[in-house]
């Protein structure tokens, strides 16, 4: 496998730079309420003190695994889910890349990588004693060897893990959901990006390709959308039910490691071979 370890800050900003002139930006801004009526959302959101207000017949959301708009559509639905957090201290060890598997504090794994002279600890919890879990690990990981230093930065999120196919939430009534708001998300590595990005470019084609405002039809929008993202479930399903268990096999593991399989080839700085 291949890795690209960026700065997602400036990635983002990279992306927002394709953003046409003529759509209108906000940032900083929050999302305070949607609502119905007749074929028409109406949606507000806070940006600094000033309020806004936009109708739309089409809404896309892209809020991720705590999304309003999932919630909304979906009040019933319980998705499994887990708490990562990482931390950020000053470069210490020498650079890495490792997955650190730990059942008794985790269900999923632990990660540690190495970025700009940073090195970036974190790992994927139960709700309950999260935090503790958290805290335990480090000082499991301190009494062999490694360094932590100085907290700089503390970063925590939800993240999804769909085991079900109802729990691929794609919308419904004009609103779509894009990304780990849908449920995509790699299930053994709990990146949410890939998704987001496959999930998003089918339904920039499915909309793109609406001819006018009177052809739209809001049901056979959504069909379309579900039958073009199936190929996406199926594979997130796959990784939960195929590939994930193996994770946690340390012979298997061990023999991966030996024979190389899957293994991160060399990558390339200022056209450097590292």
């Amino acid at each position: 496998k291949s890795y690209v370890n960026m700065e997602r800050h400036r990635f983002d900003l990279w992306l927002k730079g394709h953003i046409p002139s003529h759509i209108d930006t906000y940032h900083r801004a929050y999302f305070k309420q949607i609502r119905r009526e007749g074929e028409l959302y109406h949606i507000t959101f806070k940006q600094g003190q000033s309020f806004y207000h936009f109708k739309a017949r089409i809404v896309v959301g892209a809020d991720g695994a705590k999304s309003h708009l999932r919630q909304m559509l979906y009040p019933k639905l319980k998705t499994k889910s887990l708490v990562c957090i990482q931390q950020w201290y000053k470069e210490s060890n020498a650079p890495m890349l490792s997955c650190i598997f730990d059942r008794e504090l985790s269900p999923s794994y632990s990660w540690s990588m190495s970025k700009d002279h940073y090195f970036i600890f974190g790992g994927a919890y139960l709700h309950t004693s999260c935090n503790e879990r958290f805290k335990e690990q480090i000082k499991r990981l301190q009494s062999i060897g490694l360094h932590f230093g100085i907290p700089l930065k503390k970063e925590a999120c939800l993240v999804l893990q769909p085991t079900r196919m109802r729990d691929f939430a794609r919308g419904h009534s004009g609103v779509f959901l894009i990304g780990e708001a849908a449920g995509f998300i790699n299930a053994s590595t709990l990146e949410g990006i890939s998704g987001a990005l496959h999930s998003s470019r089918i339904l920039s084609e499915i909309l793109n390709n609406i001819q006018s405002s009177t052809d739209i039809n809001i049901k056979s929008l959504h069909i379309l959308y579900a039958k073009r993202t199936r190929l996406l479930v199926f594979k997130t399903l796959f990784r939960h039910y195929a590939r994930y268990p193996f994770m946690f096999i340390p012979l298997l593991r061990r023999m991966i490691l030996r024979m190389g399989i899957l293994r991160v080839r060399s990558g390339l700085r200022d056209n450097k071979i590292i």
